[in-house]
């Protein structure tokens, strides 16, 4: 699933949701943006919906989402996202409250083999699975696309924030071609090929044909907000016998890890929470809860950001990856 639906973020204007784009603009309304690629960063945000659809499809559009507005404030994010190999998609319905805070998120995650039904809940910037009330299938592979806790990770969300103005105006307003919404976030993609080799990089469609050519053994997606790293979607490959480990992390607003949330994909499928509090990995779900390190052959749970075997790469080399594209070491 593009982690580009996990990505990035802007700080939001004191009394934004409250506030009107100038006299005229109206209370209730509807935004439609649109991703032109997973090529080309391009975000485009329209007021007609008519049109918004004729882009889809001219565009063939892989995320497409409808804004809904009540009284000024966002009220919904509907969105919907086919991933890049077109293995599967997801119809996801965000509801937030007066204050721009989502607070609750229904998914549907559509497969060849079927569908899986989600519930979230979210308070205080955490997100908590709610029980299925779906008959259980087993599957062989079901995504796990993040839960956005926080309107500003949406990555249309700074074009919407600065543009307002001029969709209701103009009808539509697009970020810069092969760039992302201009925004205090930004992405940045690594992976360490089998000789321990770091690489970093700027573009998607670039760090996607590298992890292939390179036999990547490990690669991510970060996101940044305010300059800081703020998520952390980490896959190990084959570092098990069959199977392989994805883990996210999610970082408070000073960069300290506070919470991971860990995959298994073996001949079963695990799932494991994981909180981090002063230096210690608590497991709080999966297996036997309680203080304590992974099981044997599985990667360590990194409790501070300077753990990461990346982090060095990222935090001397930024600006060369972001201005460059891309950085190795």
């Amino acid at each position: 699933m593009p982690i580009s639906r996990i990505w990035l973020v802007a700080l939001l204007a004191p009394n934004f949701f409250g506030a009107q784009v100038g006299p005229a603009a109206p209370s209730n309304y509807k935004l439609y943006v649109l991703h032109n690629s997973y090529d080309d960063e391009q975000w485009c945000a329209y007021r007609d919906l008519d049109t918004f659809k004729a882009e889809v499809q001219r565009r063939r559009a892989p995320e497409e989402a409808t804004l809904t507005f009540t009284g000024g404030a966002l009220a919904t994010v509907n969105l919907h996202s086919v991933d890049e190999t077109g293995d599967w998609a997801a119809d996801e319905t965000y509801r937030l409250d007066g204050k721009g805070n989502p607070v609750a998120l229904t998914r549907i995650i559509r497969m060849r083999d079927g569908d899986v039904h989600e519930s979230w809940f979210i308070k205080n910037g955490e997100a908590v699975k709610q029980p299925s009330t779906q008959p259980a299938q087993k599957f062989e592979f079901v995504p796990e696309p993040p839960v956005i806790t926080d309107l500003k990770v949406f990555p249309f969300w700074p074009l919407v924030r600065d543009g307002r103005r001029k969709i209701l105006s103009s009808g539509m307003a697009c970020t810069a071609h092969d760039e992302p919404p201009k925004a205090v976030g930004f992405s940045l993609y690594i992976l360490r090929d089998g000789e321990g080799r770091w690489c970093a990089f700027s573009n998607r469609s670039q760090w996607n044909s590298q992890v292939a050519s390179r036999k990547a053994v490990e690669k991510g997606t970060l996101g940044f907000e305010d300059g800081k790293l703020a998520v952390a979607d980490l896959t190990y490959v084959d570092r098990l016998k069959h199977g392989t480990v994805e883990d996210v992390y999610g970082l408070d607003s000073g960069g300290s890890i506070r919470a991971v949330e860990r995959t298994v994909f073996d001949d079963e499928l695990r799932h494991e929470s994981w909180s981090i509090k002063n230096g210690e990995a608590i497991k709080t779900e999966g297996g036997q809860a309680g203080a304590g390190v992974s099981p044997a052959g599985l990667p360590t749970i990194q409790t501070t950001v300077s753990d990461f075997g990346f982090w060095r790469l990222i935090r001397d080399r930024r600006s060369e990856i972001l201005s460059e594209g891309r950085a190795c070491r």
